[in-house]
């Protein structure tokens, strides 16, 4: 099946959609909505694997508003993380760190975020805007959250 929309049918990705669902207890990840329909989100895709092929750290469970702006804004952060990091290395060590990221497979998600964070915060300025958006975001994603409730 080379066609999205007929892959989308096959049983192997129902069975993953399933349980990626279940794992995420029925409810968007992003703003705890339970009443509204759900869609099982690809992080990012991979080339050469299946939609039913992915590891489980690289799905979650939005609902199909969540899942329409994190889909119209994946591709324009993609374009600025890669933009910057082209301002701090070369494209053969960008490489090397994306074959490094890709390899991580066993190693859980947090683990991985906390080194590429102590990595970017090399400097006063950027650990300080970094912080302030954690912070703004905990604060948009807790009021979210509260009023789902």
């Amino acid at each position: 099946m080379s066609d999205y929309s007929e892959r989308l049918k096959d049983p192997r990705w129902q069975k993953k959609r399933l349980e990626i669902m279940q794992r995420d207890n029925f409810t968007c990840q992003q703003c705890y909505d339970k009443k509204s329909t759900l869609c099982v989100h690809h992080k990012h895709y991979l080339k050469g694997k299946e939609l039913w092929e992915y590891p489980n750290r690289l799905l979650i469970t939005l609902c199909e508003s969540c899942h329409e702006v994190e889909t119209a804004n994946q591709t324009e952060l993609d374009e600025n993380i890669l933009d910057e990091l082209h301002t701090l290395f070369l494209s053969e060590s960008i490489h090397e760190l994306l074959m490094g990221l890709y390899n991580l497979e066993a190693v859980d998600g947090y683990t991985v975020t906390a080194e590429v964070l102590g990595w970017a915060m090399q400097t006063p300025e950027i650990m300080k805007e970094l912080n302030d958006k954690y912070f703004e975001y905990l604060r948009v994603k807790e009021g979210a959250r509260t009023n789902a409730e």
